[in-house]
């Protein structure tokens, strides 16, 4: 179990999960760190092991160089992420259906719960993400998952993280907000992240006992546990998050209209 850091797992991302049907679910934009303005469209899964999957891609086109520099100058001038994203949906014309889009990126993931101090909770848990390899370096996944805060309460890690995953959490997810230590075989937190890949406690969450020196090198210097760290996950909540990140277009559980008798 989890996280036990490994080499590789065999959930193909590149392409849509197999599924009987799929119901578009919520949709929307966000401005990343490099100023590409992105569509998030989360599905409804059914006949798959997986509840949700959200396609991630880039309005205009990755070679649309002048749309990140429009984002970044309306920010740079004072102008909201909002205002942001619909001066680049104008200038395109994008209206919002990006089912046919290139998909940059591609996560998967299930309703998860957990035990709170305030009793039973519950999440998502990340079961797989495919992000484009010329943007996995530019903080997308990070970004996504922030974003997601905004759909769901909890954002709860894999159970089986290469090292890849495994440093979103250890290093990127601490910028989006409180992450905590969560014991899964005795239902309770443990520790609160801090930089290294470990807590401020001293708990660290991570071993790497089945890989070797060369598969673990991209991890260092972060922290790893000597002994087996069974059940133990990340997570981090909308209300201990930093900022908020993106906006919220199409959100199919909110009725549009509200009749007032």
């Amino acid at each position: 179990m989890a996280p036990s850091i490994i080499v590789g797992y065999s959930k193909d991302l590149s392409e849509f999960p197999e599924c009987e049907s799929r119901e578009k679910n919520r949709v929307g934009y966000l401005v990343s760190p490099v100023f590409d303005v992105l569509c998030l469209t989360e599905w409804k899964l059914t006949g798959s092991p997986y509840k949700y999957c959200l396609t991630v891609s880039i309005v205009g086109g990755e070679d649309n160089g002048w749309l990140r520099e429009l984002a970044f100058e309306h920010i740079d001038d004072g102008g909201t992420e909002e205002e942001a994203v619909t001066l680049v949906r104008g200038a395109v014309g994008h209206n919002g259906d990006d089912d046919e889009a290139e998909q940059v990126a591609r996560f998967v993931y299930r309703d998860f719960m957990f035990r709170a101090q305030t009793g039973n909770d519950i999440g998502i848990q990340i079961k797989g993400a495919f992000v484009q390899p010329t943007k996995e370096k530019k903080a997308m996944a990070r970004t996504v998952y922030g974003f997601l805060l905004n759909w769901h309460r909890h954002i709860i890690s894999d159970d089986h993280q290469t090292v890849y995953g495994a440093k979103i959490w250890a290093k990127g997810m601490i910028e989006v907000g409180r992450v905590q230590v969560y014991d899964d075989s005795q239902k309770h937190f443990v520790d609160i992240l801090t930089q290294g890949g470990v807590g401020i406690g001293g708990f660290k969450p991570w071993d790497a006992l089945l890989l070797n020196e060369q598969q673990i090198s991209h991890w260092n210097p972060n922290a790893l546990s000597i002994d087996p760290a069974d059940q133990i996950l990340a997570i981090v909540s909308a209300t201990d998050r930093f900022h908020q990140i993106g906006i919220t277009t199409f959100d199919a559980n909110i009725p549009l209209f509200r009749v007032v008798k």
